[in-house]
């Protein structure tokens, strides 16, 4: 596990907190504007499903020599789709505090059909942990991307087929294991990565999640040029569970440092 220094701490905490303001919701919030150390685009096509699975009991009566009532558990109902939709769009990075460590504060937004929505301010440490205000909502896709983005989870050694290694983001209440394994180097700008990650959020609106996905990563301008993943996030409710499902592809179309 990669740790943060407390310098990085600190720098990209008062990044962050100069654009935390009032606490807002995201439709509302716009950070006030920083100048950009670098701005990336990225085309995004999203498959997501939103599901609630619903278990059932029921109630008979059964006579052994006496009569007694028991319950007894049936096979949960099939799932009910609340939202199944294929969303086309894009995600705008711009890097606005960035530290020698991977350390980074960036302003992201999203402007996919039915899901768009207005720069949030998020501070990205150097193992992939994301911080930013409460108020705000940071997508699922989002969150996929700003990862990667860490500067010290992938790095600029250069890495040979087989190459492995597990980062870890731990803490009060949540827990993430990420495991990265090289399956190819075409060259140094695009470096090959499978991407396996199990992770959970105790608590009144707790979660358990995995993602698994596949990069073509440039170790050149450590950025990712491509990136699939499937993701899926189950939730436990009073009367059963939501489970959201989801396909991310993101393609890297700009880049100012250049591609």
């Amino acid at each position: 596990m990669q740790s943060t220094s407390p310098a990085t701490r600190l720098v990209l905490l008062a990044v962050l907190l100069a654009g935390a303001g009032t606490a807002v919701a995201r439709a509302d919030a716009s950070p006030p504007p920083l100048p950009s150390l670098r701005h990336l685009v990225f085309a995004l096509d999203l498959a997501l499903k939103d599901e609630y699975e619903k278990r059932q009991e029921s109630s008979r009566r059964i006579t052994t020599g006496r009569s007694a009532s028991s319950r007894e558990r049936l096979p949960p109902d099939q799932r009910t789709a609340a939202y199944d939709r294929h969303l086309k769009g894009r995600i705008v990075c711009d890097v606005v505090a960035a530290t020698s460590d991977g350390g980074l504060v960036v302003d992201i937004s999203e402007d996919a059909t039915e899901r768009a929505a207005p720069p949030v301010r998020v501070a990205v440490e150097p193992n992939g942990h994301l911080n930013y205000s409460p108020s705000t909502t940071v997508f699922e896709e989002e969150a996929a991307l700003l990862r990667l983005l860490a500067r010290s989870i992938i790095g600029s050694q250069p890495q040979g087929v087989g190459a492995s290694w597990v980062i870890e983001d731990n803490g009060k209440g949540y827990g993430s294991k990420t495991t990265f394994r090289v399956t190819a180097v075409q060259a140094v700008d695009d470096l090959r990565l499978d991407l396996d990650q199990e992770y959970h959020r105790d608590g009144i609106d707790g979660v358990v999640g995995s993602v698994q996905g596949k990069v073509a990563y440039d170790q050149s301008k450590l950025v990712p040029r491509t990136a699939a993943f499937g993701a899926q996030a189950r939730r436990e409710t009073p009367d059963g569970y939501r489970i959201v499902s989801m396909d991310i592809s993101l393609t890297l179309l700009e880049d100012s440092f250049g591609r």
